[in-house]
C-alpha cells in the first residue's frame, strides 16, 4: 500500500484507529460509516459490499468501503458474527455548527463475547465470554453472559476444560498474551481468541478486581476461593469489561462454581455425534429442536443447558419428572402458565432478582441476613433505582401508545410490549443509543422477489426496514443526546408512531406478499 497522505480527516482516522488496532473501525463521515485500508478489504468481504478507493494525495488512493449510517443495525451483526471486534466512531458535534474538522470519538466497542444488542443476540442461547488461565497441569476457566449476568468458573484438566468450552460454546475467549498457540494446541482453532496483557492474569490483579466489583472482603461467600486459576480467569473477564467500556454491570451479583460432580461430562464428539443441539447436515433435526417447545427465552436457554449438562443425582432427576407428571395431570394449569409466560419478555437480572452469594437462594423481601443460610447481605442490594430522565422520556412515549409503561418494563431502561400484534422492544445500548425495534414478519416461503424489492425501496423514514435471516425488522435508532435537544418532542413522537407503524406494516406484508407473522407476534391481536 502506498504511503498515506495524512489529511486532517485521515490523521483523525488513524489516531482513533491506533487506539483500537485489532478492531474494525466504522468511521462516521456525514451520512455514512466508512472503513479504510485493511478494514475496508475485510469489511467489504464480510458484508458483501463494494470496495472502492479514496483519493489520497497526488496519484494515490486508499481502500475504502462504507454503508449508510441508518443501516448499522443490519451490518453490525454480520461483522460481530464473523468474529470481528467493531469500534463505532461517531460525530460528536453537528457539522453545521463548526467550521473546523468535526470532533469524532468511539461511542461503542462491540466484540463477539460482550454484545448486548438485541439484533446480535440469539435469545434462545447464552452469549458467553470466556477466559482461560493455564497452570502447570490444570486450567482455570470462567464464563460470563453479560446480557443475563450469569458468571461461572471452574478448574480442571485440559480434557475437562475442553468439554466445558464445547458445551458453553463461548463467542469469545480471553487468553494471556503469548498463549494463543498453547490454547489452539489444547482446544483447536475454532474459537475467537483475544489476548490480554500478562499482568491481567495474576492473582493480585484478579482478586482486586473481583473484590472491588462485589464489594466484599474475600471470595469465601461464593465458594470459589480454592479455585485459584479459576479466580484469575474470572478477574480477567471483569478487566476486559472495563477495557471495552462496559461499565454498567451491577446486575452481575455473584460468581458461581460449576459443580463438576453433579453432571455427566459430555465431550464434543459425543455432543456432535448424538446431534444434541446441532446437526451434522443442514436439513437435519437436533434433539434440542425436537424438545424445545418453550415459550420464553429463559426457558430455551435453560433447556439447552440441561441437555448439555445431564444430571447424575437421582433426587433432582425425580424432582423434574414430578413436575412434568403434574402438568400432564393438570393440563389447565399448564395452559394458564404458558399463556402468562408468552407475555413475558427476556428478564433482566439487574432489576428483579436479589440472590444470596453464599447459597444462591432468591430473596424477595428486604433482609439484613439471608433467611436460608444466615450470611450477611450487602447493604445496598435492595436499593431501588429511581427512573432516569431518559426512562421517564421513554415511558411517556409508551404511555402515548395506550400502554402501561410499568407493565412493559423488563429491565433498567429496557421495555418489551405488544402494540396490536407487533412486539416492540426498546432498550439503551452503551449509554449512547436508544434502540426501538420490532420483529414484524418473516419472509414468505416462495415469491421472494416482490417483498425484497419492497423492503429495499419502501419509504418508511425515520424508520428502517431490515432483514436478519428470514426475520423482517422495523427499527428506529437515535443518539441519546437527541433526547435532550431541541428535537426531543419530535423524537418522542417518532418512538410512539413506530409502534403504530409496526402494527400497520405486519398486516400489510401479510396481505400483500404472503409474509407470516413473526414468532414474537401476538397472534390473536
Amino acid at each position: 500500500m502506498a504511503k498515506i497522505v495524512e489529511t486532517p480527516l485521515m490523521k483523525q482516522y488513524f489516531d482513533i484507529k491506533a487506539k483500537h488496532p485489532d478492531a474494525i473501525l466504522l468511521f462516521r463521515v456525514g451520512d455514512f460509516y466508512e472503513m479504510y485500508g485493511e478494514d475496508a478489504v475485510t469489511g467489504a468481504e464480510i458484508l458483501g459490499i463494494v470496495q472502492t478507493k479514496k483519493a489520497n494525495g497526488p496519484g494515490q488512493t486508499i481502500e475504502m468501503a462504507g454503508f449508510p449510517h441508518h443501516a448499522l443495525d443490519s451490518y453490525l451483526p454480520k461483522l460481530v458474527r464473523a468474529g470481528k471486534r467493531v469500534a463505532i466512531c461517531d460525530q460528536l458535534e453537528d457539522p453545521k455548527l463548526t467550521k473546523k474538522l468535526v470532533k469524532r470519538g468511539i461511542t461503542e466497542l462491540v466484540t463477539p463475547g460482550v454484545s448486548i444488542n438485541d439484533n446480535i443476540l440469539n435469545h434462545k442461547e447464552n452469549n458467553f465470554l470466556a477466559a482461560i488461565h493455564f497452570g502447570k497441569d490444570v486450567c482455570g476457566i470462567a464464563f460470563l453472559d453479560i446480557s443475563t449476568g450469569e458468571f461461572l468458573t471452574a478448574e480442571g484438566t485440559v480434557d475437562y476444560v475442553d468439554k466445558l468450552l464445547n458445551n458453553f460454546s463461548p463467542k469469545e475467549v480471553l487468553v494471556e498474551r503469548g498463549s494463543r498457540k498453547r490454547f489452539e494446541e489444547a482446544f483447536g482453532p475454532r474459537f475467537f481468541i483475544f489476548e490480554l496483557d500478562d499482568w491481567v492474569f495474576t492473582s493480585e490483579a484478579a482478586n482486586d478486581r473481583l473484590l472491588k466489583h462485589f464489594e466484599t472482603k474475600n471470595l469465601k461467600g461464593f465458594g470459589v476461593q480454592h479455585l485459584k486459576l479459576g479466580v484469575v480467569a474470572s478477574g480477567a473477564i471483569l478487566y476486559y469489561l472495563d477495557q471495552t467500556q462496559h461499565t454498567h454491570i451491577s446486575h452481575i451479583t455473584s460468581l458461581s462454581r460449576i459443580e463438576e460432580d453433579r453432571y455427566v461430562r459430555l465431550d464434543k464428539f459425543t455432543v456432535r455425534s448424538l446431534e444434541l443441539v446441532s446437526t451434522m447436515n443442514e436439513e437435519g433435526t437436533s434433539l434440542l429442536d425436537v424438545l424445545d417447545k418453550t415459550v420464553s427465552p429463559m426457558g430455551s436457554r435453560m433447556l439447552r443447558r440441561w441437555i448439555l449438562f445431564p444430571l447424575k443425582d437421582v433426587k433432582p432427576i425425580h424432582e423434574r419428572q414430578d413436575v412434568v407428571e403434574y402438568f400432564f395431570r393438570h393440563p389447565e394449569v399448564k395452559e394458564l402458565l404458558e399463556e402468562k409466560l408468552e407475555q413475558i419478555g427476556d428478564l433482566d437480572t439487574s432489576v428483579y432478582n436479589v440472590q444470596c452469594n453464599s447459597c444462591d437462594e432468591f430473596i424477595s423481601d428486604e433482609e439484613e441476613y439471608c433467611p436460608s443460610c444466615g450470611d450477611k447481605l450487602p447493604s445496598n442490594v435492595f436499593q431501588e433505582r429511581s427512573l432516569t430522565d431518559l426512562a421517564v422520556f421513554c415511558e411517556e412515549a409508551i404511555q402515548a401508545m395506550g400502554i402501561n409503561p410499568v407493565l412493559a418494563r423488563v429491565g433498567y431502561e429496557s421495555w418489551v410490549f405488544h402494540k396490536g400484534s407487533s412486539e416492540i422492544r426498546m432498550f439503551v445500548y452503551q449509554r449512547s443509543y436508544l434502540f426501538c425495534t420490532s420483529p414484524i414478519n418473516v419472509l414468505p416461503k416462495k415469491n421472494l422477489e416482490p417483498v425484497l424489492t419492497y423492503l429495499l425501496n419502501a419509504e418508511v423514514k425515520p424508520y428502517q426496514l431490515g432483514l436478519d435471516g428470514n426475520q423482517i425488522y422495523l427499527s428506529y435508532r437515535i443518539h441519546i443526546s437527541d433526547i435532550f435537544s431541541d428535537f426531543a418532542d419530535e423524537v418522542q413522537k417518532n418512538i410512539t408512531n413506530m409502534a403504530f407503524k409496526a402494527d400497520e406494516l405486519d398486516n400489510y406484508l401479510m396481505d400483500t406478499f404472503g409474509c407470516e407473522l413473526s414468532e414474537y407476534a401476538k397472534k390473536d391481536a
